[in-house]
């Protein structure tokens, strides 16, 4: 349990997300999903579809060794471009 996090809430404040500014953030979000600003003390806090949205996903083909990446709210199971083969995740 975060107490700055429910103290807040009992004090009748919202916390949103620094990106999208629509989404309530939950006690996960608020507490996970950080990232610092520079040059700064502040932090930015996110909901979980902007973070998701912020990571950059690297994949890469086990046939041709061709390597992308690209952004994505969502896991999609890609193919190769160059070959159609069976592609990873890199982490």
């Amino acid at each position: 349990m975060n107490q700055e996090f429910y103290t807040g809430i009992n004090q009748g404040e919202k916390y949103w997300c620094d990106r999208c500014n629509t989404q309530p953030l939950t006690e996960y979000e608020y507490i996970n999903n950080i990232r610092n600003i520079n040059n700064s003390n502040d932090k930015l806090r996110y909901c979980n579809e902007c973070t998701n949205w912020i990571i950059i996903n690297k994949f890469k083909c086990i046939y041709c060794n061709n390597s992308w990446s690209c952004r994505s709210e969502r896991e999609i199971e890609p193919e190769c471009k160059n070959c159609n083969g069976l592609v990873v995740r890199v982490i």
